[in-house]
Order: structure tokens, then sequence, then C-alpha cells
């Protein structure tokens, strides 16, 4: 992917969309596009503070440390999305672990590079700051969504996030790349508890299950079922 593809999409959607001209064009020009094979990490949890990075295609699945040496996915990034904000800013070891789960494309802008971007312009660190905002807004979706008691609700409303659904058109469908297994981990249950509930939802015409991706045909039905009083 050449990197005009990548900026047309990172300026179209999430949080380069909303900044200056000036600012896009600098991030653009000292990013560099990187692709990444299913299951190749970006970074692992301790790795050394460095840069950021924009999703551009695919999916990021992002694990949190549970104890022990242990990891859990919690969620998965769609394009739009930037992360490793949190050790540009403090200078910290990484503390989670990112991967692609699937062929995937993203801009890294390295943290040498991110201080010639920003120098002593206070503007534009203000700007670069404003994607801790947005780090916390997807750990509050995480919360929100495994808050939920009901598991088919549960379950479904992790697709939805997983999907990006909740910001889409309510009339487009959304092919989102994710396995039963990892709607399992990512909503706290069993896959058995996965499988029976996608059977429901897909006999109701909301979604198509096939080989590790999940069509959602209907969003609003699914979000009504999720955040309404449907049953």
């Amino acid at each position: 992917m050449k990197k005009s593809e990548a900026g047309r999409v990172l300026c179209s959607t999430g949080w380069l969309s909303s900044q200056s001209v000036e600012l896009q064009r600098e991030i653009l020009r000292f990013g560099q596009v990187r692709r990444l094979k299913p299951g190749e990490a970006v970074h692992h949890s301790g790795d050394c503070a460095g840069g950021f990075y924009g999703l551009v295609t695919g999916g990021i699945a992002t694990y949190l440390p549970v104890g022990h040496g242990a990891f859990q996915l919690a969620t998965i990034l769609r394009p739009g999305h930037w992360f490793g904000i949190s050790p540009l800013m403090t200078g910290n070891p990484r503390s989670m672990t990112f991967q692609a789960s699937e062929l995937s494309s993203l801009l890294s802008v390295s943290l040498s590079d991110i201080n010639r971007v920003v120098g002593s312009d206070v503007t534009r660190m203000r700007s670069i700051a404003t994607l801790s905002e947005q780090a916390t807004e997807i750990a509050v979706e995480v919360i929100q969504t495994l808050l939920i008691r009901d598991t088919d609700k549960r379950i479904a409303a992790t697709l939805l996030r997983v999907s990006c659904a909740c910001s889409r058109p309510i009339t487009a469908s959304i092919d989102s790349k994710v396995s039963q297994s990892e709607l399992a981990e990512m909503a706290n249950t069993s896959r058995h508890s996965v499988n029976r509930t996608l059977s429901r939802l897909e006999n109701k015409g909301w979604i198509e299950v096939t080989y590790r991706q999940i069509k959602i045909l209907k969003v609003s039905e699914l979000k009504d079922f999720v955040f309404g009083d449907a049953d």
C-alpha cells in the first residue's frame, strides 16, 4: 500500500481526520506504512516506549495482562484507530501487546519523528495528547460491554464493538473478520455460548456466520436487541 492511500483512509476517519491540515501533512510525511501478516506482533508488553500507529486496513488485536504472565484478548481495533500513545506520553515500557488479527496495514510514526513534528508547538502537543482520550473511550466501551449481564446481549454487543458498527450507518451491512473463539474471549464467556448465541441471531436474519467471519446484515436490529427492550 502506498502512503498516499494510507493517508486518504486516516484523514477520512478517526483521530487524524479531526486534526489540522498542517498536522495531517506532517504526520503523513514522517509516517511509514507497515504491512502485517495475521498473528504478527506490532509490539509486546514490556517493550521499550516508541512511537505510535494508525490502523489503515485489517484489525489489530489488543491483549491485556491478566496476571502470572498470561494475556487476554480485550478488543480488536479497526481502521481509523490509533494506538501506542501511553508510552509516548509517559516514557514507560509498553503495557499491552498488539498483534494483527488478520492481514493488516498501519502507519507507523517513530518517537523521534513525533518529536520533530511537535517541536515546541503547544497546539500540536495538545493534539497528540488527545489520543489518550481515544484510548480511554475504547477502555470504557470494553468495560461497558462486559458489564452486560445477559450473555446473548453481551456477545452481540461485543460483536458490534469490534466491528465498529456503532459508528457506521445503520443501513450498511458489515463484514467482521472475527472467530467464535476470539468473540468468546472478548465477551468473557465460553465458545459454546457464543455458538448458541450466533445461531439465534442468524435465525433472526440479523447476521450471517462463515469461517472466521461474521457479517452483520441488520445493524439497526442488532443494536435494538442490545441497547433497547428487544428480546
